[in-house]
């Protein structure tokens, strides 16, 4: 897979809007916890095994399960623009 460099300002957007996208969907799933689980904090979302009610609901694992996939997504593009490699992954080649 060859790697595709990005300039800076096409970089720095593209980090903005996943920010963007990952605050919005963190939002999204608290507020969902909450109308489940009254009163419930960003802290007991992050151990959301502790709440069985909220942790069994199928649209709740739904959109923390998008909430993964956007954090998931931003991890890779830092690693990507830091000139890591991804785990598990091929290292990127360079394109002439």
């Amino acid at each position: 897979m060859a790697r595709a460099d990005l300039d800076p300002a096409t970089a720095s957007r593209a980090l903005g809007v996943l920010d963007e996208l990952v605050a919005y969907q963190k939002r999204k799933v608290l507020e969902l916890a909450q109308r489940i689980h009254p009163g419930l904090t960003e802290e007991d979302v992050r151990n959301i095994h502790d709440y069985p009610d909220v942790y069994a609901d199928p649209i709740f694992q739904y959109e923390d399960g998008q909430l993964a996939g956007l954090i998931a997504a931003q991890i890779a593009l830092k690693a990507r623009l830091l000139g890591g490699t991804l785990a598990g992954g091929p290292p990127p080649v360079s394109t002439p």
